[in-house]
């Protein structure tokens, strides 16, 4: 009875050898792996900081640094030489005018390799960082990998929706910018809508088209305030007034006035889009 109890003894003890031996067979590597990658993603998290600062430097330029002897030091940066880690021993930018970032590793894993990060200008206002590396593809970072690069949806959407408002910006500037050239712009106090009319027809021909431009501006100037405070009542006198001035415009005001507000309209609705799609998409 003895014997048979050391036996199943023995069996187990085995069972649970082998047992061990997959389990170090399969966790090892696997481990392995794990490290190589954390190693991997050092560079281009060392990277971060610098990204964010091509991107300024760049909406702020139109262009990245170019003819330096250390980019770092125009973008506001510590010393190429200050940037490393555990395993990185140097990020740097280059001076050609391109802004590519390369983070190179000394030891570790990937002794000897590198991450590059390239910017580009995906619309005004944002930059994505394409990635490549000569590490082995299964240890790099997933934005390294190829088939994965390339800005997301979300990336581009925020892009367009950037776009989208910069037009708005233009094409309120340009309306601004019509009125003003016909000494048709008014003083006015954004909150409360008073419009200062002290002297307005200062420089005015009396029944020129300036004048009934003038004259039109001051009631479209009220009937936008009060379509942007619909809490508070808007005179009946406001929008008649409006369309008596309107009226009166040369039918080169009323086209030239109509296509801006058209462009404002549409500009504003291309914001509208943009930002719904920016946050369908989570953003």
């Amino acid at each position: 009875m003895r014997g048979v109890n050391q036996g199943f003894t023995l069996i187990e003890l085995m069972i649970a050898v082998a047992i061990i031996a997959v389990l170090v067979a399969v966790g090892v590597p696997q481990y392995q792996n794990y490290v190589a990658r954390s190693q991997a993603i050092e560079g281009v998290n060392l990277a971060g900081g610098i990204k964010t600062a091509l991107a300024e430097y760049y909406n702020t330029n139109g262009a990245f640094p170019k003819d330096t002897t250390d980019p770092h030091v125009g973008l506001g940066l510590e010393p190429a030489t200050s940037i490393t880690g555990k395993y990185v021993t140097s990020v740097t930018v280059s001076d050609d005018g391109f802004g590519i970032i390369t983070a190179e590793f000394g030891s570790g894993n990937h002794a000897g390799k590198f991450v590059r990060l390239t910017p580009v200008p995906v619309a005004s206002g944002s930059i994505y960082f394409d990635c490549d590396s000569d590490i082995e593809e299964s240890y790099r970072p997933k934005e390294c990998v190829e088939g994965t690069s390339g800005p997301t949806e979300l990336e581009i959407a925020q892009a367009a929706l950037e776009t989208a408002k910069e037009a708005l910006v233009t094409a309120e500037s340009n309306y601004d910018n019509y009125f003003a050239s016909n000494n048709a712009d008014w003083d006015i106090d954004p909150d409360t809508g008073i419009i200062d009319t002290t002297n307005w027809w200062l420089g005015l021909t009396w029944g020129s088209d300036e004048w009934e431009l003038k004259l039109f501006s001051y009631y479209d100037h009220k009937y936008k305030w009060y379509q942007a405070h619909p809490d508070v009542t808007q005179p009946s006198w406001v929008l008649s007034g409006r369309n008596h001035w309107y009226n009166r415009l040369s039918t080169t005001m009323k086209t030239e006035y109509d296509s801006l507000g058209n462009v404002i309209s549409d500009a504003a609705q291309a914001v509208a889009d943009a930002q719904q799609v920016v946050t369908d998409l989570g953003g």
